[in-house]
């Protein structure tokens, strides 16, 4: 959250609430990312360009990603005192992805 001091610990109800949509919000973001591509495949899959297997193993690919998401996000619980660590997470991830 820009001015906001993530080593601070102390947040009001506001940013705590603030802070979980910021990681909800990113969250569905990834969550949608990774979605796009069982789209594609079932668009070639109508199209005839590619076949049941090549759909599944894109699905499989979809839930490894899904389950490595959900995994980055959860292995600190949602407290107050963890959410600054989980968007200084978030914010060098993105960075990465620049």
């Amino acid at each position: 959250m820009p001015g906001s001091d993530l080593t601070n610990s102390k947040r009001s109800k506001s940013e705590a609430k603030a802070s979980r949509q910021e990681i909800e919000d990113y969250w569905q973001q990834k969550l949608e990312e990774a979605q796009a591509s069982i789209r594609k495949a079932l668009k070639e899959f109508d199209k005839g360009k590619i076949n049941a297997f090549d759909v599944d193993h894109v699905i499989n690919e979809y839930h490894k990603q899904s389950k490595n998401i959900y995994s980055f996000l959860n292995m600190y619980k949602w407290s107050n005192d963890n959410l600054p660590k989980i968007l200084k997470m978030i914010q060098e991830e993105e960075k990465g992805n620049s």
